[in-house]
């Protein structure tokens, strides 16, 4: 499972220079994909996304910020975007936490979305959202026909950084055809 994580990160890390070329922004944006990275992992592994993960993630975006020119309102929208998606995971999470009587979305993974949304546009980050629920979903329905029994639990971290992958890649093209339909 590491050995495939290893594959994909490199994979996508060489696949963000040839399509952004070398700068100091795609080094942040390398930084920010290993934040990703070793999140997953722990989360396989342990359960759990450490806060040091989250707190390296911010000093990239504090990096990326300063390298790009990012004007302070813009930096402002950004970690808005942050507290909302953040926000609001932590508001579902205490919602479905009371309705089923038990941990429905980790604290790590609140965090993450906070994340999500200092480095994605508000469309990107809800397009993330996404992609990480229908992967998460894909991957019960598959274990569910495979184990033939159901899941007492998953690790989300994995699915939100992919969707964070997914929408670094895409998110700027997706965005744009979504908002042209309005």
């Amino acid at each position: 499972m590491i050995w495939t994580g290893c594959l994909l990160f490199g994979l996508a890390t060489s696949i963000y220079l040839l399509i952004y070329g070398l700068s100091l922004f795609t080094f942040c944006s390398w930084f920010f994909m290993g934040c990703l990275f070793f999140a997953s992992i722990s989360d396989i592994q342990a359960r759990i996304i450490p806060d040091s993960v989250h707190g390296a993630a911010l000093l990239i975006f504090v990096m990326k910020v300063l390298v790009s020119r990012t004007t302070l309102k813009q930096a402002g929208q950004m970690v808005l975007n942050g507290l909302l998606l953040g926000g609001a995971a932590l508001l579902l999470a205490l919602f479905m936490d009371k309705r089923l009587n038990k941990e429905s979305l980790g604290g790590g993974d609140i965090k993450l979305l906070f994340v999500t949304g200092l480095y994605l546009p508000w469309v990107q980050s809800l397009f993330a959202v996404m992609a990480a629920a229908l992967s998460a979903l894909i991957y019960i329905l598959i274990m569910r026909i495979i184990k033939k029994e159901k899941l007492k639990m998953i690790p989300f971290g994995p699915f939100i950084a992919m969707g964070i992958v997914l929408m670094m890649f895409i998110g700027d093209r997706l965005s744009a055809w979504y908002l042209s339909r309005f």
